[in-house]
């Protein structure tokens, strides 16, 4: 009788196939992505959220100091100012007064909506 050949019966390898372990692995490399995108996403919401929450009390701010300048811009909170700095301020006169009219002030006081509109006379440095 002839012996029977034993080294057929040893397994030399892996027991799964590569092509299953290569999906097994790919898997996984797509659950651990998933997984770091979901928390890298609720870190920026949660960084979004403060955020907003910071941008809402900004927003509260904002609306305080605008009307805590238009009550300080009022003449008679202006005058009291005046007074207490000691500065005596009057109208101007009708001879003071300057108009300016053309083509380039229409366009230069459009451009600024709600900035006030201010003129300057500016004169050259020679010997009056």
């Amino acid at each position: 009788m002839a012996r029977r050949n034993r080294k057929k019966q040893r397994v030399n390898g892996f027991l799964m196939p590569a092509p299953v372990a290569s999906v097994v692995v790919m898997l996984s490399v797509l659950a651990l992505a998933y997984i770091w995108l979901g928390t890298r996403c609720e870190s920026v919401g949660k960084a979004i959220k403060v955020l907003e929450s910071e941008q809402v009390i900004l927003k509260q701010e904002l609306s305080n100091q605008r009307g805590k300048w238009a009550e300080m811009k009022s003449p008679r909170n202006l005058e009291r100012a005046l007074a207490k700095h000691g500065i005596r301020m009057t109208l101007p006169k009708g001879q003071q007064l300057v108009e300016i009219r053309g083509k380039f002030y229409e366009g230069w006081r459009n451009t600024f909506d709600d900035s006030p509109k201010y003129a300057r006379l500016e004169r050259s440095r020679t010997h009056e």
